[in-house]
């Protein structure tokens, strides 16, 4: 609609978004100076172990336990990368792994979410930095993947 004209055949100006906010009130809306909305990468790892059984787990590479690792590390990576006066955010939010309480599951995926305000903080996940996490580098399966992508509001 912008490519065909819209604005310039209604002599628009200026445009402006809305997104529900929980905790406003109904019928309420707020506003501020700056960016509200924050921009979501997507993460989606696949840690590619070597199963077995769980009463020999030195025989195996455990996909959860490096899943487990990862997690906690990368909870550290905006605290020790991004300047505190900026904003950004890792959750993340899924693991799957595993079917049977007593095998260790060859793969493991883990899936979640970086925020961030700024365009100067963005290319900080999209550029995979976050891969300097020392749980990635020692990761022992070699076949593990990594990817995120961009939601930019």
């Amino acid at each position: 609609m912008i490519k065909d004209g819209l604005m310039d055949r209604f002599a628009i100006d200026q445009v402006y978004g809305m997104h529900n906010g929980p905790g406003l009130p109904v019928g309420s809306f707020a506003i501020r100076q700056g960016p509200i909305m924050a921009a979501t990468d997507a993460i989606d790892i696949k840690i590619e172990g070597l199963g077995g059984h769980a009463a020999r787990p030195h025989k195996c590479v455990d996909s959860v336990l490096v899943g487990a690792q990862l997690i906690t590390a990368l909870q550290s990576i905006v605290s020790r990368t991004v300047d505190p006066l900026d904003s950004a955010v890792i959750s993340m939010c899924e693991f799957h792994a595993g079917h049977a309480r007593n095998v260790i599951p060859q793969t493991a995926e883990l899936k979640g979410t970086v925020r961030t305000l700024t365009e100067e903080v963005a290319p900080w996940s999209r550029n995979g930095c976050a891969r300097s996490s020392p749980a990635w580098r020692r990761s022992p399966a070699p076949g593990s993947t990594w990817s995120t992508s961009a939601v930019i509001p």
